[in-house]
């Protein structure tokens, strides 16, 4: 079945991005995305080239999500958790609101955070607000502590989805 994921930035915009649901309940949805042909992307070093995919992992009213980013041989390519708010999740739609900071986490397992300097310039210009900048700073601590656990919450949910080990 296909569900659109709606990614909102704090500027208005929207993009939305056709996936296949893997797993759909109103507290969680697993969707893949297929990186298109013309795609090809660089996140900290690592090529996600085109023909690779993602499998997304959204919690409903979780300030973060998980992406699996795996090449077309189904090769872990790395994790990337995005800091979020307002997640959504209908049987057409998983909506979110997207705080700017991301984190990469790579096959070392170590976590790098992503977008620190962005998420400065637009707090000084107004567009991160308090409320806001508190859920980034607070989601930050959170998953310095906590991302293999959350690495590993998202996996099992792959899991419970029926997608096998190394399947894309």
């Amino acid at each position: 079945m296909e569900v659109i994921e709606i990614k909102r930035r704090l500027d208005g915009r929207e993009e939305r991005f056709p996936c296949l649901a893997l797993g759909l309940t109103d507290r969680v949805a697993v969707l893949r995305f297929n990186i298109p042909p013309e795609a090809n992307f660089v996140v900290q070093k690592t090529v996600i080239p085109s023909g690779s995919t993602t499998i997304a992992v959204f919690w409903q009213g979780a300030n973060y999500l998980v992406y699996k980013m795996m090449d077309a041989r189904g090769a872990l390519l790395g994790y990337r958790l995005d800091v979020c708010k307002d997640v959504d999740i209908t049987t057409n739609t998983v909506n979110w609101t997207d705080l700017v900071l991301d984190a990469w986490v790579a096959a070392s397992d170590a976590i790098l955070f992503l977008d620190e300097d962005e998420v400065d310039e637009l707090t000084a210009g107004g567009l991160i607000l308090g409320e806001d900048r508190r859920i980034i700073e607070m989601t930050k601590e959170f998953l310095l502590s906590n991302y293999l656990q959350v690495i590993s919450d998202a996996e099992k949910e792959i899991k419970s989805a029926g997608v096998k080990e190394g399947q894309s």
